[in-house]
This record gives C-alpha cells, structure tokens and sequence, in this order.
C-alpha cells in the first residue's frame, strides 16, 4: 500500500532504477561472450546455436549478406572487417581444441592447417538438426594464428 501514496515520479523513478538493475546482469554477460573486432586478446569461443529451435533458417535478407561476404572475402580480408559486416558469429571455436567439423571439405581443412588456425566463426544460413549435416549451409571464416587474419572463407550450400 505503499506505493499508493508516493507521487507519479516517484514511481516512475523505481521502475526505472529496476528495470536497470535487471538489465545489467545480462548486459555484462553479453559484452564478455561477445569478440571485440581487432582486439585479439578478446576472442572468446561461445555457441549460441545450442539455444536454437531446428530447423533453424535465416531470412533471404541475412542469406544475401552472407553469400556476398563469402564472396568478397575469398581471396583476402581481416576479421575486423568481416565482423563488422556480419556481426557476431553464431558460433566461435577455438581450434587449439577439439572441434567437431561441420563438413567432410572442412574436415580435410582443419586438419591439413591446423598449425596456422587458432579460431573458427560460424555463421549459419540454415541448420537442420542439432549434428552437423552435409546439407546445412553455413559461412565459415578461419582465423589464422595472428587472431586478426583470415586465413580462408568456406561457405557450404551457400547460393
């Protein structure tokens, strides 16, 4: 009954000091999962594809952005710039450790370069169950040893 008597600002006031303090757990989270574009010392492998319903698709909007980053970002680019143009990864590996490849091309890949590679981000066009399948396509962008440098894009059944 408290709340009855104090003024409309006042409310107002609470509700938003609560809303704030509500807000600012996940907001903490978010920053620490999140890489920093250029910033090496912050890439931190993550999976936000674990939380997804499946099948998973993207928009044909989304679909477009990701095959015309396939494609200017064969021959050369940096993460900063590719992160800059898809934004975050749906998942990030760090390939010092073991992963599980999300194709028999990228399976070849990895292991013939694993020297050279420290991370993999993933974004993913359309996923159709929780197992990697060869029919999910997806953009793959590998990161060499440097953590800025792409070394190589692969995109699977990504028109």
């Amino acid at each position: 009954m408290i709340l009855l008597n104090r003024s409309e600002d006042e409310m107002r006031g609470a509700l938003l000091l609560a809303m704030v303090l509500l807000a600012a757990p996940s907001l903490s989270l978010a920053q620490q999962a999140s890489p920093v574009p250029g910033d090496s010392a912050e890439l931190v492998a993550y999976d936000s594809t674990s939380r997804w319903q499946v099948p998973y698709e993207v928009s044909p909007e989304r679909r477009q952005q990701l095959v015309d980053a396939f494609r200017s970002f064969q021959t050369s680019g940096s993460l900063p710039d590719l992160l800059a143009r898809l934004g975050r990864a749906d998942r990030v590996e760090n390939l010092s450790q073991s992963v599980q490849t999300l194709s028999p091309f990228e399976d070849g890949f990895v292991d013939g370069s694993r020297g050279r590679l420290s991370y993999r981000f993933v974004w993913f066009a359309r996923r159709l169950s929780r197992s990697p399948g060869i029919s999910d396509s997806f953009l793959v962008a590998y990161v060499g040893a440097d953590k800025t440098k792409l070394v190589a894009v692969h995109g699977n059944w990504l028109k």
